[in-house]
């Protein structure tokens, strides 16, 4: 006889950590395009069995360990430069914000990330306010526009405000 699990067998802690474990992942697919798969070409087996190790060697979540492992198996050429590639400074701070965003309760530190991606948290915070600075350049000019249009609504807006209080006044005077 075959014992199957019901959900209801599952208390409601574990399910919720479950259900929490798969959006992460769901998430995190977002970094996995095949287009951009690295091929093993020029690394050796040592390199990526230090990689391994050194990972295996701290403490980390089943998340973590899922990352580290699908990111070595897509991108073993980067996870294995010392140097940080462009594919790998976009995957980092694309992991950060996926990471840090409300979709569930845990959220990945930098410590995390500096796991995962084998570098020190002060390289996965440079490369990510390096990020955080370009978004900001881009995108200062537009906010400078909504910061006009704004400014034009404000004044718009007491424009009318006076019209408004002029033409009850004199309501006021032709009623009297």
């Amino acid at each position: 006889m075959v014992a199957s699990a019901k959900c209801s067998d599952v208390s409601p802690k574990i399910e919720s950590r479950i259900l929490e474990q798969v959006e992460k992942l769901c998430l995190f697919e977002l970094l996995f395009i095949e287009e951009f798969r690295e091929n093993v070409e020029g690394l050796s087996a040592k390199q990526l069995l230090e990689l391994i190790n050194d990972f295996l060697s701290g403490e980390h979540g089943e998340v973590e360990a899922y990352l580290f492992l699908k990111l070595l198996a897509y991108y073993p050429k980067s996870m294995a430069n010392y140097q940080l590639t462009p594919l790998m400074q976009t995957l980092i701070t694309s992991a950060y914000y996926i990471g840090q965003s409300g979709f569930y309760t845990s959220k990945l530190s930098m410590e995390d990330l500096a796991k995962i991606f084998h570098r020190s948290k002060k390289t996965i915070y440079d490369c990510i306010k390096k990020h955080q600075k370009a978004i900001e350049e881009n995108f200062k000019p537009v906010m400078e526009e909504e910061k006009l249009r704004m400014k034009a609504r404000e004044i718009a807006l007491r424009e009318l405000v006076e019209e408004e209080k002029l033409r009850l006044k004199q309501e006021e005077k032709g009623n009297k």
